[in-house]
């Protein structure tokens, strides 16, 4: 009796080494990652578009070209794809794991699920425009908001480009790739590796939703970004498959964008100018919370993550 207890303890230790171990190599993999697209990638791509000199001066005195807008797409799009989606799918190559261990699974949910989640993000609308609100009373630091007046301008830049090709061009990179690469990384590896780690499915979704927020570099909007996050992280959670979450972010993302161009056109007011009422903020959590322990109760696939 008493080696059957030793060895089941033995065997619940190495279990729980072995994922302390995956997301150290995670975040590992993350930074290799980041690394690579920095230091090979970027200088490649430089040296093509503006010349060896370029590539040089951005290697050795980090000198960043001023790049046009669809470089930016370019380099802000291939950054996602490769920070985001290879670290977890190496992780499951290095561990010899199913990815879907990893990251979830990714079949086609059941379609009640998508209209619950698309009911929810539109739900939630007025409760994370006052948020934002309280965000914006907070005080930053002046290395923040530079920071923040950066990434604006480079979005704006972005944003303003006339044209249906340019439009087409960020609705693939907003409203596709990026809740496709964020979701895999965050809802999936980060998220579910946590949870292997504490068994609690709330922090679990806490800290991959302020990781999510907090690597956006947008300190100004870091709390409804969490909010969004710890949405899409129960959701992620109760269903089981990463494209929940993905096909939700798609919805909050192509909307801000539709309505960012809604805006240019004259068509709405500037939401910005508009203080939400607090009872619009509270009838939306309200409903939001409804329909998201609906969509908790229509959960078909729980997850199972073996400890």
């Amino acid at each position: 009796m008493h080696s059957t207890q030793l060895s089941i303890k033995v065997t619940e230790f190495d279990v729980h080494q072995r994922n302390y171990q995956m997301l150290l190599a995670f975040f590992g993999l993350w930074l290799g990652a980041i690394a690579v697209y920095f230091y090979v990638f970027t200088p490649v791509f430089i040296a093509i578009q503006y010349g060896l000199d370029a590539a040089i001066n951005y290697f050795t005195q980090q000198l960043v070209p001023d790049y046009t807008v669809w470089e930016l797409r370019i380099i802000n799009g291939s950054s996602i794809l490769f920070t985001f989606i290879l670290p977890p799918l190496a992780l499951a190559r290095i561990y010899a794991e199913p990815v879907k261990r990893i990251i979830g699974a990714y079949r086609r949910p059941p379609s009640t699920l998508l209209v619950l989640g698309f009911a929810a993000i539109i739900l939630c609308l007025p409760f994370i425009y006052m948020s934002n609100e309280v965000n914006q009373q907070l005080p930053l630091s002046d290395g923040a908001w530079e920071m923040e007046e950066q990434i604006t301008k480079t979005q704006l830049d972005m944003l303003n480009q006339k044209g249906w090709v340019a439009i087409l061009g960020n609705f693939l990179l907003i409203a596709f790739i990026a809740p496709i690469a964020e979701e895999i990384f965050f809802r999936g590896g980060l998220q579910n590796l946590v949870y292997r780690i504490t068994s609690s499915p709330h922090l679990a979704i806490i800290l991959s939703a302020a990781a999510f927020s907090a690597i956006h570099m947008e300190f100004a909007g870091f709390i409804p970004r969490m909010i969004l996050g710890m949405m899409l992280g129960y959701m992620a959670f109760w269903s089981g498959n990463i494209i929940v979450p993905i096909f939700c972010h798609a919805v909050f993302n192509g909307g801000q964008l539709a309505l960012v161009y809604l805006l240019e056109q004259e068509v709405i007011g500037d939401p910005e100018q508009v203080s939400i009422p607090f009872y619009l903020s509270l009838f939306s959590l309200v409903t939001t919370t409804l329909v998201l322990m609906q969509f908790y109760t229509r959960t078909i696939i729980k997850p199972h993550i073996p400890k």
